[in-house]
């Protein structure tokens, strides 16, 4: 991918393939612990993605690129105890998100982004101290989750992603935690009982059961 895009740095298909690339080291480098390079392969990913953008600022898939950039950044300044910086890049990826659901509020897809970027805000702010924040952006979160879940519920990423929404609101909602929490049960069990619960995602069940015994 470097060959390519040196051989022909105008080709802006080599160099989103590129990015791709050191975003994947990235990734691998983050899950090895070895966040000091990861950080620096997703430097050089945000990089590329930022001058794609403005070079083409209206082509959406560079905007959603761009946006998946600095939440990857976001999450390594995170892991490296760098929670401004970590919310900074947050942000920049959440007004992409808001963006471009609302240039195109019927696309699932902007809709799901836009959801995690509010989790990942609300994490970013929990961790911080602002519990009224964070359980703001929860909130929104939510709300997008079960939206998706309701227009389709053929779709399982939709209701997990559902649950995700559920566990995060019963940690910052005291007085609604049992019903948030007794429900994202009742999600996975059923999508359990129906063969649509993905492998991965076996654990969840023992672990909101736990969740829900220690309230």
């Amino acid at each position: 991918a470097e060959r390519l895009a040196r051989a022909e740095p105008e080709r802006a298909d080599f160099q989103r393939d590129l990015s791709v690339s050191y975003n994947n080291m990235g990734d691998l480098l983050s899950a090895m612990g070895q966040g000091d390079a990861a950080r620096r392969h997703y430097e050089k990913s945000l990089d590329i993605r930022e001058r794609l953008a403005r070079a083409e600022p209206e082509r959406a898939d560079f905007q959603r690129d761009l946006a998946v950039s600095y939440e990857r950044m976001g999450d390594i300044l995170r892991a490296m105890g760098q929670g401004d910086a970590a919310r900074q890049h947050y942000e920049k990826s959440l007004d992409i998100r808001e963006r471009l659901a609302r240039a195109e509020p019927e696309r699932a897809d902007y809709q799901r982004d836009l959801s995690v970027s509010y989790n990942k805000m609300g994490d970013i702010l929990r961790a911080m101290g602002q519990g009224d924040a964070a359980r703001r952006h929860y909130e929104k979160s939510l709300e997008i989750s079960e939206r998706l879940a309701r227009d389709e519920p053929e779709r399982a990423d939709f209701q997990t992603d559902l649950v995700v929404s559920l566990v995060r609101m019963h940690e910052v909602e005291p007085e609604r935690a049992t019903a948030h929490i007794t429900r994202a049960l009742r999600i996975l069990r059923d999508l359990e009982a129906q063969g649509r619960l993905a492998p991965d995602k076996a654990g969840w069940i023992a672990a909101v059961e736990d969740a829900l015994s220690g309230l």
